[in-house]
Order: C-alpha cells, then structure tokens, then sequence
C-alpha cells in the first residue's frame, strides 16, 4: 500500500482522504457543522496494518518456539475494536507459522455491541474460524478451559490508553 508522506499533507482534511486512498477502511466524510465530531480517531493496528500486527506476532511466536514448544496457543484480546489487530496476527501466523496456526484459536472480548458486529463483519474465512467472540467485559470471561500444555497471550492494546490519566488543575 505505500506510507504516508506526511509532510505532503496540507490539512486534516488530506490525511483522512490519504487514508481512505490507502486502506479504504475510513469512509471519506465531508466536514460540516452537523458531523463536525466524527471519529477521526485511529489505533496502530488501523494505521501501520498489517504491519502492526505481523510484529505482534512475531514477538508472541517467538516466545512459542523452541523451548516453549506449547500444542495449542491461545490469545486473548481485550477491547478487540475493529478485529483489525486479530486479523494481522493471524494473517502472520499463517504466512509464517502454519503448524501453530492450524491449532490457534483467537478470544476477542468487546464490551461494545457495536465494534462486536464490526469483528463479526470485518473478519471473514480462515481467520474468522479461529476466533471466538465474547460480547461482554473482560471481568464476565471465563476461558471454557485452561491446561498445561496451552499457552496464553493477554493483549490489551486499546485498554491502558483508554483508562482516565490526566488532570487538568487551574
């Protein structure tokens, strides 16, 4: 797809129409007085896909490897958003680790009923079958079962910067 050259950009207004051009995922909105709050809002998986989540990967599948040869791993994702972090990891997987990703599964647990149905669209075939969506918080997941031979990763990207952490004192 090509990176961004940023300082290209003249204004707001040129990013959003590059980024619909590059990854067509942001529907090209107007600027007008009634969608003046859209989300403009971007996460680093949206942004530098795949390659946001294909380094993800490698870091998880290094640590599976050798020593820590494991039968089955399994992720969790909290607040999954979009799905596009899921995806990116498990295109990954494929590519370059097809013996564990045919055991893989994929948890994502969203709170919101809205990104939830976006998960359930956006993510499709191979990568879809290996995913369980939980449309709930994560303190209401239970995992069905835990064994030793399982290895699980915890991935929160979205949480911690989501969590209240300024103050403005006057």
């Amino acid at each position: 797809a090509g990176g961004i050259d940023f300082p290209s950009l003249k204004n707001e207004r040129a990013f959003q129409v590059k980024l619909a051009e590059l990854y067509g995922y942001e529907k090209h909105v107007s600027y007008t007085e009634e969608n003046k709050f859209h989300n403009k809002w971007h996460t680093a998986s949206e942004l530098f896909w795949p390659h946001y989540g294909h380094g993800i990967g490698k870091w998880i599948f290094e640590r599976v490897g050798g020593a820590l040869a494991f039968e089955k791993v399994r992720i969790l994702e909290i607040g999954a958003g979009n799905g596009s972090l899921c995806s990116s990891i498990l295109d990954y997987a494929k590519k370059n680790h097809p013996t564990h990703f045919e055991s893989m599964e994929y948890h994502l647990v969203e709170v919101s009923d809205q990104l939830h149905r976006k998960q359930l669209d956006n993510l499709s075939g191979e990568a879809k079958a290996k995913c369980t969506f939980h449309n709930k918080s994560i303190f209401d997941y239970q995992p069905n079962t835990l064994s030793k031979n399982e290895h699980w990763f915890i991935l929160g990207m979205e949480v911690l910067d989501n969590l209240p952490h300024d103050k403005i004192m006057y």
